[in-house]
């Protein structure tokens, strides 16, 4: 019972969540659609973009440039050897040209430091030092004054020494220009005009290709570009069909839990019908077994005992088939015994004939007809019938039918003393109809508990 409540608590608890909605196809194929037609759009540029990439000029304009390349070198080697005939003249220009770039090196440094540019700037202002002097100072002032025209007189001596250095950088500048006169020949100047045009020639390759590899990464950029969007049009595309198949999932998921519901409140009832199914037939077995043991063979041997006493006259015994039954089941009905079913024994469509139309065979207790018919008269005191309910309830004791009136005394008789059987045996067969109803009720219940188990341990390995 508890078990039973408990399950009834899970389900009631599982059939209130949420029932999730179920995807919609067709908003799901309209999305698809738009992305798809998205998709198609952004292809079509991608391959007009491509298309403008493999227009660009490529490998000709490098070949173009690795020749003038060549052609430069090789009037860089002419200049060379032409060089090298001319090497010692070449040294001495170099050599001039270092010393004339430390003199006026020096030069530039010696008058960035001095204030004064000229000799006659410094003898301005030493004039102007001395006649302070003159006009009279202070001691220290005066120390001072002479400090300075001192530092002056050494400036005018620095300046006085670059002009000694033009002088001699003057002579060394026509040394250079003369020497580069005698090497300065038309050869020399043809191969740097070819060098010239060389360089020249590059540099406008070098700017095309500039300008074409510019073109080129804009149109590799925007193609990336719309790589990119048709990227975000596939994740888009994935996670629609990704949403779509997890409701989905969602969906069917929650239906099978809720057929599964259903099946385990089915079970649930059916469990509860069969309990109680048990527990009525328990009841009915315990109040069957509560009935006194051959109460019914006890009620049977007073019936026919009062069957037999109240039998009649031999006319009444010589009734046909017919009425005889139909005085005894009056009697029998008012004595409250059991009515025999005559109509379970007898063939579907069977009709009882009259006595005088039935065969001689009909059951009889006394002897075969012979072969010469007798009167009916001496028939009927000789023989004795009897309805086929009273047939059978002599055979429901096991007693024998009597044949003849004669006969009756000793069968009542017999059935007295087998009514006197039963109420001896009847407690003794009470009690053991108990124990019987108490076993099956037990192995009722143990089968009960052992079907439990058995869908406890499906339940298990279902869930596993």
């Amino acid at each position: 019972m508890t078990e039973a409540v408990a399950s009834t608590t899970k389900i009631t608890g599982s059939a209130q969540k949420q029932t999730p909605k179920k995807p919609d196809d067709a908003a799901l194929k309209k999305s698809l659609a738009e992305i798809n037609s998205s998709i198609d759009k952004l292809k079509k540029q991608n391959d007009a973009v491509r298309e403008k990439i493999n227009k660009l000029p490529g490998g000709s304009k490098n070949n173009n440039r690795e020749e003038l390349f060549e052609r430069l070198n090789k009037v860089r080697d002419q200049q060379k050897d032409l060089k090298e005939s001319k090497k010692a003249v070449l040294t001495q220009l170099d050599a001039i040209q270092q010393s004339m770039k430390k003199k006026t090196a020096a030069m530039k440094a010696g008058q960035a430091k001095s204030p004064y540019k000229t000799s006659a700037d410094i003898d301005r202002q030493i004039t102007i030092l001395e006649k302070r002097i003159e006009s009279g100072v202070k001691l220290v002032e005066e120390k001072q004054i002479l400090s300075e025209i001192s530092s002056l007189k050494r400036h005018r001596n620095t300046l006085d020494s670059f002009k000694d250095q033009q002088t001699e950088l003057d002579k060394e500048r026509k040394i250079h220009d003369d020497l580069k006169k005698n090497i300065d020949d038309s050869q020399m100047r043809s191969l740097s005009q070819e060098y010239d045009a060389i360089k020249a020639e590059i540099a406008n390759l070098q700017e095309s290709q500039k300008s074409h590899r510019d073109k080129r990464n804009q149109l590799y950029e925007e193609q990336n570009n719309i790589k990119s969007q048709l990227d975000q049009q596939y994740e888009k595309m994935r996670a629609l069909r990704d949403e779509h198949r997890q409701g989905m999932d969602e969906y069917y998921a929650h239906q099978r839990e809720i057929r599964e519901l259903r099946k385990q409140q089915a079970k649930q009832r059916q469990v509860e019908y069969e309990q109680g199914q048990r527990k009525i037939q328990a009841q009915q077995e315990r109040e069957l077994a509560e009935i006194p043991a051959y109460s019914q063979e006890i009620s049977t041997c007073d019936t026919l005992i009062n069957y037999l006493q109240s039998y009649g006259s031999d006319n009444t015994a010589t009734t046909d088939g017919v009425n005889g039954k139909a005085n005894a089941e009056p009697k029998a009905a008012a004595s409250g015994i059991r009515q025999v079913d005559t109509t379970s024994n007898v063939p579907e469509g069977a009709v009882l004939i009259k006595k005088d139309d039935r065969e001689e065979d009909f059951f009889v207790g006394g002897k075969k007809k012979g072969g010469n018919k007798a009167p009916k008269e001496k028939k009927v005191d000789q023989n004795v019938k009897f309805p086929l309910a009273i047939m059978e309830s002599f055979w429901e004791v096991k007693v024998d039918i009597p044949t003849k009136p004669t006969e009756f005394e000793s069968t009542i008789e017999t059935l007295k003393h087998r009514k006197e059987n039963y109420l001896k045996e009847q407690p003794t067969k009470t009690a053991e109809n108990k124990k019987k109803a108490e076993e099956k009720i037990a192995a009722l219940f143990g089968k009960e508990e052992v079907e439990a188990k058995t869908e406890d341990s499906k339940a298990e390995e279902t869930e596993a």
